[in-house]
């Protein structure tokens, strides 16, 4: 959960005229992933 808030933080703090869509794209995406691996632990560990 730090990760995606790290993540989530470091794209707020990027000065605009830095972002470029790939960037953005890249951190989106890492942001997914670590959702849905945390979705996924949740299910997991709901049904243990």
């Amino acid at each position: 959960m730090k990760k995606v808030v790290d993540l989530l933080e470091k794209l707020i703090n990027k000065n605009l005229k830095e972002k470029n869509s790939n960037e953005i794209q890249n951190l989106s995406k890492e942001i997914l992933d670590l959702n849905t691996l945390l979705n996924n632990n949740i299910l997991f560990l709901s049904y243990k």
